[in-house]
Formats: C-alpha cells, structure tokens, sequence
C-alpha cells in the first residue's frame, strides 16, 4: 500500500510587516492500495504539542481532529 500525503495551509500568505502569525496546517492521508501487498501493516506516528500555549481548547481540538 503507498499513502498520499497531502498538506493545506489555512491561509497561502505570510504579511511581511507581522511579527508573529499563526496558520493551521491541513494533512490529508489518503491509502493508495495495490494488488501485490493488500494486507501490509502502516505504521503512522502523530506528533502533538503540548506546550503551554496549546493548553486547554486549542490541546483538546488537536486531540480531537488526531
């Protein structure tokens, strides 16, 4: 099986004059199978942050869409 990997910013452009910005970034895994290895097992790693600024909402929301 090959897995399409398929990445979206939430917004395309970065102002030059900001100092601090905040995009979201949209994965979509897509499972391409193929005849030859139909039952070969995916191994798929997720890294979440959990740093302070991600307390609470924000942490709950990205447990949620994992």
């Amino acid at each position: 099986m090959k897995i399409q990997l398929t990445p979206q910013f939430s917004d395309a452009h970065l102002p030059a004059q900001a100092t601090a910005n905040q995009r979201q970034l949209y994965l979509a895994l897509t499972a391409l199978p193929e005849a030859r290895d139909s039952h070969l097992p995916v191994n798929l790693c997720l890294v979440l942050d959990h740093s302070g600024s991600m307390g609470g909402t924000p942490l709950a929301t990205v447990k949620d869409a994992a």
